[in-house]
């Protein structure tokens, strides 16, 4: 019962990341890691921009229209218990 959920959450986030990326690309910005190691990522990482903040918020949250509002909540941080 809960796969249609997972499936349907996990193309929702493929289908942003790749706007994502796109609109990165296209205003110039650049990307928050490397994209030949995630170490460089991990070991050192850039931090995010408030324009590229926004630039993600608004396409997660924009990435389909459901009845439902989508609402993405960001952090940053060198790992996931320090990205609040």
């Amino acid at each position: 019962m809960n796969t249609p959920l997972q499936g349907t959450a996990a193309d929702l986030i493929k289908l942003a990341m790749i706007r994502i990326d796109a609109a990165i690309a296209q205003r110039g910005l650049q990307p928050p890691c490397s994209s030949r190691s995630t170490t460089s990522c991990s070991s050192n990482p850039r931090p995010a921009s408030s324009t590229k903040s926004a630039l993600v918020k608004s396409e997660m949250e924009n990435v389909a229209r459901l009845e439902v509002p989508l609402i993405a909540d960001l952090g940053s941080g060198p790992n996931w218990r320090d990205a609040k």
